[in-house]
């Protein structure tokens, strides 16, 4: 079956807990999976999925996906809403 989007490669973004990122993707459905991820053990500590148009700024540094709320490193959450607009050409995230 053919894709109905193209997929997008990860992007990572810095949180304010210490050696934890938000790790996130979206499938060929236009769902965003968000992960909060310990860096050192590679270890989930959470999984969020929602479609895209549910996903929104949340103050400052935050971004809300549905009922759950990131908090982020400063700077990082224009940064994911930047490459949830508008896709991203390097696995890093960077447009």
């Amino acid at each position: 079956m053919p894709r109905k989007h193209p997929l997008r490669p990860v992007i990572e973004l810095a949180m304010v807990v210490p050696d934890v990122i938000l790790r996130a993707s979206s499938d060929q459905n236009g769902i965003v999976f968000a992960a909060c991820v310990h860096t050192a053990a590679n270890a989930n500590l959470s999984l969020v999925g929602h479609d895209w148009s549910g996903i929104r700024r949340a103050g400052h540094d935050a971004i809300q996906f549905g009922a759950a709320v990131y908090m982020l490193a400063p700077g990082e959450a224009g940064r994911f809403l930047h490459w949830l607009r508008h896709g991203a050409a390097e696995p890093s995230g960077e447009c």
